[in-house]
């Protein structure tokens, strides 16, 4: 059998390995310059950081399965002690407002609750579908309370869900809230651990293992298909193939030209699974000045920079601004001196003398990224009902993986997770 993959992020890399262990002959087609889709590390001297996803949460047991295989076990994560600013008004993690984590403490165990009764298949209950025009927003209006418990909750489910939550759909994200029936209203396990050599060297470690081609520099213009074969054209031709995987996100499937074009359903179910704006700024520092005031780097915060953390791996000292939503559809597409020099200023109100110890700055634009738009799909509403039940079904001999199309939508173990399913739909 010859199957070709389309797109060398994580999720293509894995379904490689999965489908050549089973003896398939595996071709990749990739439009950057690079393995890693929105896995980027950034090289510095003596250090690194991660410029797309850079976190493992507890319960990502493919990841960090993945990561010991290599021999590359994952690195704990520990950003403490972390602050949150909201006011003007610094909290230190252990001293967070009482009124504030009783509210966050309410939001879960209803999300708790709530998702607890939940279908299997929440897209076939009539009783459940109304949930999907509802948002998230509307959900944190009715269990919190406080001022402060209002802005926390926002600004905490904003960053999980890389999107500010007036446009996060209430069922998709009950629906994926299952995944963390576990954890407690403090979300232990979340971002525990990061790629200790970085996300890309773990997938070009992956590409190492490969036997078959990976064409960098390769973007598939069109699939052409019937019943028994798929045609990759690329600017240097076609090739015809047994099947294909496609690993491109929804966002940029809608707009891919395939021949014959698929019906409604599909096209319905990409428009409906959008990606969410997230962007980085990397600001790199002569020494990590946070140090010296007992703080770990974390910060979460009502200023446009949101969220703030300690990048760097090694030597050198770099803060990571996580820019989420409307702040990072605003500045994206911005000349990226000004974006640094903005980013800069905000940080400066957070922790004066910041512009002192600043050396060089580096803007991470993914919402305007051609081949990425984004950085992971979120549930906007009417995904639950609309893109849930299609996005992992075969259009014949085209299959479809990425993180959008599993369990763990919007995570590397999505990715993983979606690998194994296409590759066992190729082989059993």
């Amino acid at each position: 059998m010859k199957v070709a993959v389309i797109g060398a992020g994580i999720s293509g890399l894995a379904t490689a390995m999965h489908l050549e262990r089973a003896g398939v002959d595996v071709t990749i087609y990739e439009a950057r310059e690079r393995v890693g889709g929105n896995l980027h590390t950034v090289a510095l001297e003596d250090d690194f950081y991660e410029a797309g996803g850079e976190w493992i949460d507890a319960e990502h047991h493919r990841c960090l399965a993945l990561l010991e295989s290599f021999g590359t076990p994952a690195s704990p994560a520990d950003e403490r002690p972390s602050r949150l600013l909201s006011g003007g008004e610094f909290r230190d993690d252990d001293d967070i407002w009482e009124d504030a984590m009783a509210d966050l403490s309410h939001v879960h165990e209803e999300a708790k609750r709530i998702a607890g009764q939940l279908p299997e298949q929440v897209w076939d209950s009539v009783e459940w579908r109304g949930w999907d025009e509802r948002t998230v927003a509307d959900f944190v209006a009715d269990f919190a309370i406080s001022p402060h418990g209002k802005w926390l909750a926002r600004a905490m489910l904003r960053s999980d869900e890389g999107q500010d939550i007036e446009s996060v759909g209430l069922l998709g994200w009950l629906d994926a809230y299952r995944n963390y029936m576990q954890r407690g209203a403090n979300q232990d396990g979340m971002s525990s651990y990061r790629f200790p050599e970085g996300a890309q060297r773990l997938c070009e470690r992956m590409r190492g293992t490969l036997k078959g081609d990976v064409h960098l520099l390769t973007p598939v213009r069109k699939l052409t298909h019937d019943e028994n074969s798929v045609t990759v054209h690329t600017g240097d031709g076609e090739e015809r193939y047994d099947h294909v995987v496609m690993t491109l996100p929804p966002q940029l499937l809608k707009d891919f030209v395939f021949d014959p074009a698929p019906g409604g359903t599909l096209p319905n179910a990409w428009r409906a699974a959008p990606r969410a704006p997230t962007n980085k700024v990397a600001l790199e520092f002569d020494e990590p000045f946070w140090e010296t005031e007992d703080w770990g780097g974390a910060l979460l915060c009502d200023l446009p920079i949101q969220q703030v953390w300690s990048g760097a791996r090694g030597l050198r000292s770099v803060l990571l601004c996580y820019i989420c939503g409307a702040e990072a559809e605003f500045i994206s597409g911005l000349p990226p001196d000004q974006v640094v020099a903005r980013t800069l200023r905000a940080l400066d109100e957070t922790h004066p003398g910041a512009k002192r110890h600043f050396v060089r700055g580096q803007f991470h634009d993914w919402v305007s990224d051609p081949w990425s738009q984004g950085g992971f799909t979120y549930s906007a509403p009417g995904f639950a009902t609309r893109a849930l039940p299609y996005l992992a079904r075969p259009m014949g001999r085209i299959h479809f993986a990425g993180e959008a199309t599993a369990a763990w939508f919007g995570f590397i173990e999505g990715a993983l997770e979606s690998a194994e399913r296409v590759a066992k739909e190729l082989t059993t």
